[in-house]
């Protein structure tokens, strides 16, 4: 089961970071100027796209409170992007590409990939990426459509946010799931519930690979 749950982790990070580097990457870093405080609506929204495209955290952070407050579907998955953008998963979660990408599954290999992903859970905000999920949630049930890559990402970054809640190790929180009913086993849950939503044959065909 540990090597199931941390392999199914790294296959889902693995799709949504690959998806994810090329709307962080493509555009030049951009100065932020103009506070979004006093912005319209429509400008807080172009304002946040912007802020997307250039890869500037500190600029996603602010466009993600300027909009995080919104009602409509669409911004509310814009301001999951940028949650998870300035969370900083974004740029460590690239880490467990590579690792994935050797393709090995000795002891050793699962040892090194869960140590992997332990570092990242000790770097991203996972606060932030978890409101990035809730804006996902949000989003989906308002209407606005969700891809599988973003749905993997929201559902990765719950897994790191209950790890952190549970208080424990990555190994431990494996071996030991968290009870439903308290506060990392509830968040796990919605991780789940999300990941559940992934459909795509691509995911399934590297399940698949992994033996699961």
């Amino acid at each position: 089961m540990k090597k199931v749950l941390l392999y199914a982790g790294i296959a889902f990070l693995g799709i949504a970071f690959t998806s994810c580097q090329q709307v962080f990457t493509y555009s030049p870093l951009k100065a932020f100027q103009r506070s979004p405080t006093s912005m319209s609506p429509q400008q807080k929204v172009e304002y946040a796209q912007e802020a997307l495209a250039s890869g500037d955290t500190s600029a996603m952070k602010q466009a993600f409170d300027a909009i995080k407050d919104s009602t409509d579907p669409q911004t509310n998955l814009l301001a999951s992007q940028l949650a998870f953008g300035a969370s900083g998963a974004t740029q460590v979660f690239n880490q467990v590409l590579g690792a994935l990408a050797s393709g090995s599954s000795s002891s050793q290999d699962v040892a090194d990939l869960s140590s992997t992903v332990q570092t990242a859970i000790n770097n991203v905000d996972v606060n932030l990426a978890a409101e990035g999920a809730q804006q996902l949630a949000d989003a989906a049930a308002g209407g606005a459509a969700v891809t599988d890559e973003q749905y993997a990402v929201a559902a990765a970054s719950l897994v790191a946010s209950a790890v952190k809640q549970s208080g424990d190790s990555l190994t431990d929180f494996l071996n030991n799931p968290p009870a439903s009913g308290t506060a990392a086993g509830d968040t796990l849950a919605e991780a789940q519930s999300l990941a559940s939503n992934i459909q795509s044959s691509d995911v399934t065909q590297l399940l698949s690979t992994l033996n699961l």
